[in-house]
This record gives C-alpha cells, sequence and structure tokens, in this order.
C-alpha cells in the first residue's frame, strides 16, 4: 500500500465511522463525489486544499508526523542499516515528516 493509499484509507475509514456516504462529504467539502472517491482510493494527486477540506468536514485536520522504516545499506551510503524515511515525498528522504489525518 503507497502513500495515497493509505491517507484514502484512513479518509475512508473516518468518514465510515461517522456514517457519511461520500457524496455527504462532497457536498459539505464542495467537491465532486468522484473527487472524494478517488482520494479515498488513492488515485490521482490530491491538493492540500482538497485533503484539508476533506478533514475539515470529517472533523480532523492534517497533520506531519515521522516515517521510518529500516532501508538497507545498499540504498544509502551508510554500512549497516538504519531507520530512515520510507520514500516519503513531503521529506525528501530526510525522514522527517510526514501528512496523515488526524
Amino acid at each position: 500500500m503507497n502513500a495515497k493509499e493509505l491517507l484514502g484509507s484512513e479518509i475512508r475509514a473516518r468518514r465510515q465511522e461517522l456514517g457519511l456516504a461520500q457524496y455527504q462529504v462532497a457536498k459539505k467539502a464542495k467537491l465532486q463525489q468522484s473527487r472524494v472517491s478517488d482520494v479515498e482510493l488513492g488515485k490521482g494527486n490530491p491538493t492540500l486544499e482538497t485533503l484539508d477540506a476533506i478533514a475539515r468536514v470529517l472533523g480532523t485536520m492534517l497533520s506531519l508526523r515521522p516515517r521510518t522504516g529500516t532501508v538497507s545499506s545498499k540504498a544509502r551510503s551508510n554500512s549497516r542499516d538504519e531507520k530512515v524515511c520510507v520514500r516519503c515525498p513531503l521529506c525528501n528522504g530526510t525522514g522527517k515528516i510526514k501528512a496523515s489525518i488526524v
């Protein structure tokens, strides 16, 4: 599961937890229902504005948190395995931040 799919599944879970249909979230967020569906499925490249609008409807917010994992020494110039970023586009390989819905 990639980052967009993971975020989409978190959004879907929160929407279902609130008992909302996609069309209800879309209407309140002033988006098309197909856009909400795409976000939940991890398709396309939603803007931060789109994600923020959905998060607000769901009573949540976008947040940044560390994301680490083990990457082999072949992927780094280090001689041993270490905890480093797992290709997070927001941190540009530094392992410092990750977007998620909270």
